[in-house]
């Protein structure tokens, strides 16, 4: 990583966990509450399980993250 601007650390881990359970499906053994703990959701495993690619997953949280950063905004110290 070089820039911390353009780095995108949740669509990250998202492909990761993919990669993981593209190749290991079948031996691959969740731990559900820290999952849900982590993302405050099940569903990224339902999505991850249903066959959603990483794109498709960060994409359909894409307005949850615009209403998150547009009400945290005022809050940051830095920009």
């Amino acid at each position: 990583m070089t820039d911390r601007d353009v780095f995108e650390p949740y669509a990250t881990g998202v492909a990761l966990l993919w990669v993981v359970h593209t190749l290991h499906a079948d031996r691959l053994v969740w731990n559900d509450a820290a999952l849900d703990r982590l993302t405050a959701t099940p569903r990224l495993k339902a999505m991850l399980q249903a066959g959603r690619t990483p794109r498709e997953i960060v994409a359909a949280w894409s307005s949850e993250v615009a209403a998150f950063r547009a009400l945290s905004a005022r809050y940051l110290m830095y920009r």
